[in-house]
């Protein structure tokens, strides 16, 4: 199948943010412009990213026991990542680790900082994943975190836009250029062609847009299409799962360089169990779950809210392939899956296999621990 020219300018503004990274592998250094973000992203995206970068590359040790983990998040970071959260702060320290936070709002940044040596992991998107894989960089998920497809659209709740191919004609808001790689499959599936829907790069303010008028609808997330944004306007969310064949694809999962996988460091494996605890965790005490994520995080959303992204967000963990193989397993029919469709619609080129971008070898060293135990850890929490 020919390349979209939506497809061709997708992987325009991937690969102009991946090649920084490749010459900075290959011993060239890098510039301050790697930090800024591509296509219409805002100043403020820009000066995020540069603070969040610079960062990262002056990681601290927690203590002489505990392995410092550099961890980057390509969201502006909010309570719904609580998992995260819960793996410091509740069941780091026995897993030798201390989790250091670097939130990025360009979608291939935390790949680019892995290469650079500037970060160990990267909760990434699959898409990136396979973006970022097709343009030859060694990177995998070790753990796949969230392994339903969980994102959508949030309309106003008296659009008329009631089904996903209704976006026919429509803006949509998205905070990165990048982002356009996650949410065409959806369209895709919809029966929609990329000239049939316009982006709009909006920024962090992608909701005050939409109630502004400037978009008619706003690329969102399962756990958080909603709150804060019903402050701004009430909305109804159109989710991507509701179609065939999208709802087994994966959505976000933990990356790290291949030989990292292979090394098989005891800090991996650490991380890797703290965030199996971590989701254990939250589905036995929601409520503590959210007042944790909500100490890392400043809010101004009640803790309502807070809980309603928790409790959203945990179904979304698990499903028929981790309930066989444990938490974090990367179902290889679903990735192929994705990576046959990313293929067809243009914004891969490579044939890449589930092989190519994940490992699933250290999923049961990380679930070797005691969940009684951690299930009573989290009954007993009374933060």
């Amino acid at each position: 199948m020919p390349t979209t020219p939506a497809a061709s300018a997708v992987r325009r503004v991937v690969l102009l943010a991946l090649l920084a990274a490749g010459l900075v592998v290959a011993g060239c250094g890098s510039s301050d412009e790697d930090s800024a973000t591509t296509g219409d992203g805002t100043a403020e995206q820009a000066a995020a990213t540069a603070g969040a970068t610079a960062e990262a590359a002056s990681p601290t040790t927690a203590s002489k026991d505990l392995r410092t983990v550099r961890f980057v998040m390509p969201v502006p970071p909010g309570p719904d990542l609580a998992a995260y959260y819960i793996a410091d702060k509740v069941f780091g320290e026995e897993n030798g680790i201390k989790i250091e936070f670097d939130t990025q709002l360009v979608a291939t940044q935390g790949a680019k900082l892995i290469m650079q040596d500037r970060a160990d992991a990267f909760l990434g998107i699959t898409t990136v994943l396979a973006v970022v894989n097709d343009a030859g960089l060694p990177l995998k998920y070790f753990r796949d975190d969230f392994v339903r497809n969980l994102t959508g659209f949030a309309v106003p709740a008296d659009s008329d836009i009631q089904e996903i191919k209704d976006l026919k004609g429509k803006t949509i808001g998205i905070v990165d250029p990048g982002w356009t790689i996650v949410w065409d499959p959806i369209m895709r599936a919809a029966g929609l062609k990329p000239d049939e829907y316009e982006y709009k790069v909006v920024g962090v303010g992608n909701y005050q847009a939409m109630a502004a008028g400037k978009v008619d609808a706003v690329a969102s997330w399962a756990m958080n299409w909603q709150p804060p944004n019903a402050k701004i306007q009430k909305l109804r969310y159109l989710p991507g799962d509701a179609l065939e064949g999208i709802a087994r694809t994966p959505s976000n999962g933990i990356m790290v360089r291949a030989d990292v996988i292979e090394e098989a460091p005891e800090w991996l494996i650490g991380l890797g169990r703290a965030v199996s605890q971590a989701q254990d965790f939250m589905q036995a005490n929601p409520e503590c779950a959210a007042k944790i994520a909500r100490e890392y995080v400043e809010t101004d959303d009640s803790m309502e809210v807070t809980l309603a992204q928790i409790t959203e967000q945990i179904e979304f963990h698990r499903n028929a392939a981790t309930d066989a193989h444990g938490l974090g397993y990367s179902d290889p029919a679903a990735f192929d899956y994705m990576l046959e469709d990313m293929r067809a619609g243009g914004v891969i080129k490579k044939p890449l296999t589930a092989a190519d971008v994940t490992d699933n070898s250290l999923i049961d060293q990380i679930n070797e621990f005691d969940q009684a135990a951690v299930v009573e850890k989290a009954e007993a929490c009374q933060i």
